[in-house]
């Protein structure tokens, strides 16, 4: 009689958490995920956060937390991970009540990109280890990798020459903006620079001085195409790479830089392209614009492109055109570039150890051409 008791005993316990944890278990469980940081660069380590907090009476023995993230964020424990076009992460916690445990999942950034998670799938069972629970709660975060630095030794002499054209450049009025300190008037100065405080000090009457500011701008082309036989996506990749660094050297100088590129938006999915400005913002602006060009998105016309910027440009401007890409329309609007411009830069990127039977992109017959086309080698 006592067994049938126990037994009778167990069976209701059974059914009791059965109804508890069908009822109850996802109650007060909240799950979190985020990234460390909004932004980083190509390469750069980085913490996937997760938080999972059980805020009542019934314990969870066993709680799956399932997300799926873009494989170009490497995780290093790859057990717990199954590889496709994404990562999908299996993270088991055991969680006991009111109870919340945080944890940190070191991952690298091994592509430039816009990396989201929207939805985490939630599965657990009861004390008894049968039954499956399952919920999927919503997540908001987001990651904007920037492409990575490059090395520009061998453009650096077009680099400088172009750097020593612009910062040379000053306004003929100054900045009224930068002030830069206060001297006796002289007779050239406008009325509207004398400073009537400090001339009242000193009995004499004193001007303010504002800085010249750099009247030039520069205006980065970039061109994408998919991949062909000898220009590989990874040869597009240090495209968009070189596009940020050169931006950031100029930026760097206190140069305003804009930016232009065929390629579409991954969000928006519109040409992508960012006026002229400077500054820490402005550099991030470029950066996101950068991190954010889809490759397999369709791709407007080069040569139509660099004509619609020539239309807009003017002698105060500066190009740099950065084109692993050679045909004779994209030569041609260039060529007119370069007859709009206050100077223009051509910078191609060849593969190391290359050769095809193409014509030579950094040759032709006007050698005045050849001044402004410049080779820059990058690994396959």
């Amino acid at each position: 009689m006592p067994i049938l008791v126990m037994l009778a005993a167990a069976v209701l316990a059974y059914y009791i958490q059965l109804w508890l944890y069908q009822k109850y278990w996802d109650k007060g469980l909240s799950v979190e995920v985020h990234f460390e940081h909004a932004t980083a660069f190509e390469g750069e380590k980085l913490h996937l956060l997760e938080t999972v907090t059980n805020r009542k009476l019934l314990p969870l023995p066993w709680l799956s937390v399932k997300l799926h993230v873009s494989r170009h964020l490497v995780f290093g424990d790859e057990a717990n991970t199954a590889v496709s076009d994404f990562y999908y992460r299996h993270d088991v916690y055991s969680v006991v009540l009111f109870q919340q445990i945080d944890r940190k999942i070191p991952f690298v950034c091994g592509r430039r990109g816009f990396y989201r998670i929207r939805s985490i799938d939630l599965l657990s069972n009861n004390a008894f280890g049968t039954g499956k629970l399952v919920d999927n709660v919503k997540c908001h975060t987001d990651l904007t990798v920037f492409p990575a630095t490059v090395d520009m030794d061998n453009i650096q002499i077009p680099l400088k020459r172009i750097t020593g054209n612009t910062i040379a450049q000053r306004f003929i009025n100054p900045d009224p903006f930068e002030f830069r300190g206060i001297r006796e008037y002289a007779p050239t100065d406008p009325i509207k620079s004398i400073n009537f405080k400090a001339s009242a000090k000193t009995g004499e009457l004193m001007s303010n001085v504002y800085a010249p500011t750099v009247s030039r701008e520069l205006f980065v082309i970039l061109h994408v195409e998919p991949g062909t036989e000898w220009i590989g996506d990874s040869v597009i990749e240090k495209s968009i790479s070189l596009a940020g660094t050169v931006a950031s050297r100029f930026i760097g100088e206190g140069v305003p830089v804009g930016l232009f590129c065929n390629g579409a938006d991954v969000m928006t999915g519109e040409i992508t392209g960012v006026q002229s400005g400077s500054g820490t913002s402005h550099m991030d602006a470029l950066y996101t614009a950068l991190a954010r060009i889809d490759l397999q998105k369709p791709v407007a016309d080069m040569a139509e492109c660099i004509a619609e910027q020539a239309a807009k440009g003017n002698d105060d401007t500066i190009f740099i055109l950065i084109s692993a890409f050679d045909n004779d329309d994209i030569r041609n609007a260039y060529a007119d570039l370069r007859m709009t411009a206050f100077d223009t830069l051509w910078i191609v990127p060849t593969v190391k150890y290359l050769s095809w039977n193409e014509k030579d992109i950094t040759q032709d017959e006007d050698e005045r051409f050849n001044e402004h086309i410049v080779k820059w080698e990058v690994e396959r």
